[in-house]
């Protein structure tokens, strides 16, 4: 008994090699289809139609699933003999876009990543060296990657001027040109990022939203919210690029695409890029600034079971949910205000939420809450202007070790601490400003460089402060051998 409910059927259970009802075979089949063909049939005869049919009747039709159309050659004489009620097309959209190929539509299909002959490219580079075999499956064919593949994916070459592309085979050559040398070792996190979003305030939306509310204006809303998750975003993932070309989010599992909310597993620094890259899509599509979304991201090992990444995504999305924005006063950095104030008191650092009322709109990630504005500013623009300075250093001889990234950790927490509307600030708390210049000293002989990386992790702490953690925990995972 798979589900410990209904007593297993001989039918199934010989099928399969192990116990299980017709219920469960059923399920299991649809889950199977939904990957690998195209077409849905209902149907009051299936038995000479397709061998992925349902064991079980439902209303009293008969569902068969079949990979393209019309490929058994039935389609017409059923329809003649009056056998074949529905024909629904669920495949995905195709690269240009195209949607209709005949038939009646139904978004009910997810983009599952499947191995492809980069992939095995890279494989034999040694791409996925850090796994078992039995953790990287099969994947002579257009097999579905396992979890552990996906949590590898994100891996980079070690050496930054080796002229190769991770991302394409084109650009590594089938040689024992870069086998066995140590500057083509893979880095970064084995790790995957689970993230779920909903919209928000979308009740409030339809009840507030629409001057003349009709049923027909609030199902065109519905409708338009909806096919952007259910049609737009597996299309993305699948065919998406980012803002270098690469196809960075085909290795991301759209579990669950629709209504007003989704649910993604994939590599945890390409989902983590591809939360920012939904967020600014949605933006243009919805041309409303009021219709928002937050998210929720939590970064695990693969082995983690299913139920409890969608647990702790679920918790992760709540934080984003009860995000209340913050801003610096009007006012504040005015000539002559008092750095010592209470909490209670104006002050150039102090933060006081808009109102009192959740603003949402926020994502969370690593325990931290931020707004898509700071998300943007600290994951895309200060991310960007570390990466190049560090860059600089390490061609100056100054590579940026594990050790120093973590200091910053540590520097990120005490800023986050020393704000006046804290009240169990410490003295020590307000050393992280020269602490930092000591560590980018000795990090960077030159000065210039030194004084340019200083300035910009110390303007980046005083403006995002413990926020800044994030952007430093990308770099630290990206470096992880």
């Amino acid at each position: 008994q798979i589900n410990g409910r209904y007593p297993a059927d001989i039918a199934p259970s010989a099928k399969r090699d192990y116990a299980l009802c017709k219920l469960a075979d059923d399920q299991i089949t649809i889950g199977e289809a939904l990957t690998k063909k195209k077409r849905v049939l209902i149907t009051r005869d299936v038995d000479s139609l397709s061998k992925d049919n349902l064991s079980l009747d439902y209303f009293g039709w008969r569902i068969a699933f079949v990979p393209e159309d019309d490929v058994s050659g039935k389609y017409g004489q059923l329809a003649f003999e009056r056998k074949l009620i529905r024909c629904w097309d669920f495949d995905l959209p195709e690269a240009d876009g195209t949607v209709f190929h005949g038939y009646a539509r139904r978004f009910v299909n997810t983009y599952v990543p499947r191995w492809n002959e980069d992939d095995r490219t890279l494989k034999l580079h040694g791409k996925y060296d850090r796994l078992s075999e039995e953790e990287i499956g099969q994947c002579t064919g257009d097999e579905i990657k396992t979890l552990h593949v996906l949590a590898a994916e994100d891996g980079v070459l070690s050496a930054r001027h080796s002229g190769l592309d991770p991302e394409s085979s084109a650009s590594i050559e089938l040689d024992s040109r870069f086998r066995g040398n140590d500057k083509t070792k893979w880095l970064g996190e084995i790790g995957l990022v689970t993230l779920k979003g909903d919209v928000d305030n979308l009740g409030a939306l339809f009840q507030q939203g629409l001057e003349k509310p009709t049923f027909a204006k609030m199902a065109s809303l519905s409708r338009q919210v909806n096919l952007f998750f259910a049609l737009w975003l597996p299309w993305f993932c699948e065919h998406g690029r980012d803002g270098q070309g690469v196809a960075r989010y085909r290795n991301t599992y759209t579990v669950f695409a629709g209504g007003d909310d989704f649910f993604l597993i994939g590599p945890w620094q390409s989902t983590i890029q591809l939360a920012g890259e939904i967020r600014q899509h949605f933006a243009k599509y919805m041309v409303n600034e009021n219709i928002t979304f937050s998210v929720g991201m939590l970064m695990t090992k693969p082995k983690v079971p299913a139920k409890q990444l969608a647990r702790s995504a679920e918790a992760a999305l709540e934080k984003s949910k009860t995000y209340v924005e913050k801003h610096i006063p009007v006012g504040a950095n005015s000539v002559g205000a008092n750095s010592f104030a209470q909490p209670n008191e104006s002050s150039s650092n102090k933060f006081e939420p808009t109102k009192a009322e959740p603003t949402k709109n926020a994502a969370t990630l690593w325990n931290q809450t931020v707004s898509w504005s700071d998300w943007h500013k600290l994951m895309t623009v200060r991310a960007k202007k570390l990466q190049a300075l560090l860059d600089q250093a390490e061609d100056h001889g100054a590579p940026l070790s594990s050790g120093m990234v973590y200091s910053l950790l540590e520097l990120a927490d005490k800023a986050e601490k020393d704000q006046p509307c804290n009240t169990n600030r410490k003295p020590e708390d307000s050393l992280w400003r020269s602490q930092l210049a000591y560590r980018t000293t000795r990090l960077v002989k030159n000065r210039e460089f030194a004084s340019a990386l200083n300035v910009e992790i110390a303007e980046a702490l005083r403006e995002h402060r413990g926020a800044y953690r994030l952007p430093l925990s990308v770099l630290l995972y990206g470096r992880r051998k």
